[in-house]
């Protein structure tokens, strides 16, 4: 016999929710990479609220629309590209 069953412990709802992987920083200093119209990006200080897996909660620093960077930038050229194999 078996079972599956799901706890929830907290919940909002009408948030501003962002991929858990955008935040920058540790606990009480976060930070995440939004990204202008011109392409331009800046570090913005966040504050967190619930965090799941996979989202944040963010009660300030951030706007509904704004873009949000999930990826780490680079400095310097790209690494050359490989073909495919195949």
């Amino acid at each position: 016999m078996s079972a599956s069953i799901a706890v929830t412990t907290a919940e909002a709802s009408n948030v501003i929710a962002v991929p858990a992987i955008a935040l920058d920083g540790s606990a009480g200093n976060y930070s995440v990479r939004v990204i202008a119209a011109d392409g331009s990006s800046q570090l913005v200080p966040v504050q967190v609220g619930l965090v799941t897996t996979s989202l944040a909660e963010i009660q300030s620093g951030v706007s509904a629309g704004d873009t949000v960077s999930i990826g780490r930038s680079r400095r310097g050229p790209a690494p050359p590209r490989r073909p495919a194999a195949g």
